[in-house]
């Protein structure tokens, strides 16, 4: 049985791959955005109190933050995009809120990829599917109270009412909620806000 620290060690090993073999030629070069580098501290405070992966000069001579979040080809079927809420079962109450609630990066990355295991990473060539979100339109959306975050319920968005309702879904292990955002229904929505590049997900 693995240990945390290993499960960690090839998350990471999985994500590292991804980026520099998949998600830079196949997404990032295009839009001509160049890595722009940090040290291993930096990287690990960025990540730990800010939720930021990566930083990128654009050619517009903007820095810009990104947390990317890659998947296997498990989760092919899926048309949505998640953030991990809330850990409510935790020791320590400060730790309760999580991602969703520290993330200050400017976009997400996220992509499934077309292997169906991460111990195959030299096996990778590519996205399944894969979209880029501006993250500041889609909070103000809840800000807004074009969407809203309702913990009563369970399962997909929905649209009602001129909302994007998103319900709180619940890990098998108890272990944490999430929320997921329907990537397809953000576009139907919200043409041309908030999704900057997406292939796979909407036809």
């Amino acid at each position: 049985m693995k240990t945390r620290s290993a499960n960690y060690q090839q998350d990471r090993a999985f994500t590292d791959y991804v980026h520099q073999h998949i998600a830079l030629p196949q997404v990032y070069q295009p839009l001509g955005w160049e890595p722009f580098h940090l040290s291993k501290q930096e990287k690990a405070q960025l990540d730990i109190h800010h939720g930021i992966d990566r930083v990128f000069h654009t050619p517009e001579g903007t820095l810009v933050t990104v947390q990317e979040r890659f998947r296997t080809a498990a989760y092919a079927t899926y048309q949505d995009v998640t953030f991990r809420y809330r850990r409510d079962q935790h020791a320590d109450v400060q730790r309760r809120y999580s991602e969703f609630y520290k993330i200050q990066a400017d976009y997400l990355l996220y992509g499934i990829t077309d292997s169906h295991s991460k111990n195959t990473a030299t096996r990778l060539s590519g996205f399944v599917k894969v979209v880029l979100l501006q993250l500041a339109p889609l909070w103000k959306k809840l800000q807004t109270k074009e969407a809203v975050i309702d913990e009563t319920k369970t399962g997909r968005c929905y649209w009602l009412n001129q909302q994007l309702v998103v319900p709180v879904n619940h890990n098998r292990d108890g272990s944490s909620s999430f929320i997921a955002w329907d990537v397809p229904l953000i576009a139907r929505h919200w043409p041309h806000e908030i999704i900057v590049h997406q292939r796979g997900f909407i036809s």
